[in-house]
């Protein structure tokens, strides 16, 4: 009888597992042959690190993929080989389309594709920065310069950037079929991040010797606007976690109002900068510590003990995947520790691509030029490829390659971490800021400078080929290399 009752219970369990855990479709299409990688969610939270998969985009094709496990919403990350960046918001059962044609342009459609489209043009990547995160940095110039009272840039703020958003957001679900449901998310996930560019910036204030006269005369008033915020904007909950800024709030959050004696009980030895996160709800901790914690293993920053966190997890928190995931990720990195391959860090003062040739190893050869960044994914997703480009730079005499970051200083260790991690062969250098303004004028001219970006030089150290094709697409960088030579 009791195993009946057992069986007829994980029965209704698993009954109740699928109506919640639902799944949306995205179909892709491309103009030109294409890749994208897919970041989805793990256990709800939004995620920038790990890649879900990899799916090759073929020119005049369709290609469809199923989000799995989307219970109320989701942000999904999708950054396409040749360029390009879309997070698009799901909701269970949704179908929408996506379009890259090939300048990199995306479009969308299906489901909420008014709204989809809304926030891609005005409130992704660069037009974010350029429409939001700048103009907030400028009005707070004006604050720090006394040309006006914090009241007055903090009503400016909400009057002329966060309430005409809000406004175009209303006349998008009036005018369209986008979804109530949508709006408000969007409405939340806006909200949150503009919210966060405030916050970090009255942080600043309030901490930065620079500004101390600043903070000597309104301190009261920054710590009353912060607090304001908090009150304002979502609880501490499950539902916060799934936006794409959720992790730095909450961290943001706990810090002020965070009950600290939940810290006593932890190492800060093993827990690191982290330690804050016991602060948290403690529903939310094994989100949160699992997220550091997969984080440390991709950067090798190097800031937990990540053996004994790892341990913690899976004594507290077996059932999440993030703590399933951190397990395969150290285990995957443990089979593969290799130390027997060659790096070389340049340590000659390098202002132009010119001087290179003057490097010892690097005379008389040509170089293969990977521009790239620690903090950039898809120049991490190519490194998935860096075994077959290996192979294929050997069969050309007198080739060298040559992988320069244009890390910050302040990023060292995660640059050379992910020199480890990915087991980068050949000669590596962080790029100088003279270094950059001579690669953004004979690599880029006019373009932006976007990464990641290879490119030829000659023994004299001449450009012979500025934007040669990603090692993912083998056949076209191959094609590309025998035209040069």
């Amino acid at each position: 009888m009791k195993l009946k009752l057992f069986s007829l219970l994980a029965l209704c369990m698993s009954l109740f597992t699928n109506l919640h855990a639902q799944h949306a479709t995205i179909t892709f299409t491309t103009d030109i042959d294409n890749s994208v990688t897919i970041y989805e969610p793990i256990d709800g939270m939004p995620n920038h690190r790990i890649p879900t998969t990899t799916i090759f985009l073929h020119k005049g094709t369709t290609t469809d993929y199923k989000v799995s496990h989307i219970d109320s919403f989701a942000f999904i990350r999708c950054n396409f080989a040749l360029g390009g960046r879309s997070n698009p918001l799901l909701f269970p059962n949704d179908s929408l389309s996506i379009h890259i044609d090939n300048t990199s342009q995306i479009t969308f459609g299906g489901t909420n594709q008014a709204g989809l489209q809304y926030i891609h043009n005005n409130f992704s990547g660069i037009p974010l920065l350029e429409k939001y995160t700048l103009p907030i940095n400028r009005k707070f110039r004006k604050y720090i310069s006394q040309e006006k009272t914090l009241e007055s840039v903090i009503a400016e703020i909400n009057n002329t950037l966060i309430e005409p958003h809000i406004k175009s957001l209303d006349s998008i679900a009036l005018a369209t079929k986008t979804s109530a449901n949508y709006i408000n998310t969007i409405k939340k996930e806006f909200t949150l991040t503009l919210n966060m560019d405030i916050i970090n910036i009255l942080n600043v204030l309030l901490k930065n010797e620079k500004y101390k006269p600043v903070e000597q005369k309104d301190s009261i008033a920054i710590r009353y606007h912060i607090d304001s915020i908090f009150n304002k904007t979502a609880a501490i909950n499950l539902e916060l976690i799934k936006f794409s800024l959720a992790s730095p709030y909450i961290h943001t959050y706990i810090r002020y109002h965070g009950d600290k004696r939940k810290m006593e009980t932890h190492d800060k030895a093993i827990f690191g900068p982290y330690i804050d996160d016991f602060c948290a709800p403690e529903n939310l901790q094994p989100y949160l510590l699992g997220s550091a914690a997969i984080c440390q293993v991709v950067f090798n920053t190097g800031e937990m003990d990540i053996y004994k966190v790892k341990d913690y997890l899976n004594e507290k928190h077996p059932q999440y995947e993030h703590t399933k995931l951190l397990n395969k990720l150290m285990k995957d990195k443990e089979e593969t520790t290799d130390t027997g391959y060659n790096k070389i860090f340049i340590q000659n003062k390098i202002d132009t691509l010119t001087q290179l040739k003057e490097i010892p190893g690097l005379k008389g050869k040509y170089l293969f030029v990977d521009l790239w960044a620690s903090w950039c994914m898809p120049c991490r997703g190519e490194f998935n490829f860096t075994k077959d480009l290996h192979n294929m730079l050997k069969e050309y005499k007198n080739m060298e390659q040559v992988y320069i970051s244009i890390d910050s200083p302040k990023q060292e260790n995660a640059w050379k971490g992910c020199i480890d991690n990915y087991k980068l062969s050949g000669y590596h250098l962080m790029a100088s800021a003279e270094l950059q303004k001579n690669i953004k004028k004979l690599v880029f001219a006019d373009s932006p400078m976007e990464i990641p970006r290879y490119f030829l030089l000659s023994p004299e150290g001449e450009i012979l080929h500025a934007d040669l094709p990603r090692p993912s697409h083998s056949t076209e960088l191959k094609n590309a290399l025998e035209n040069t030579f």
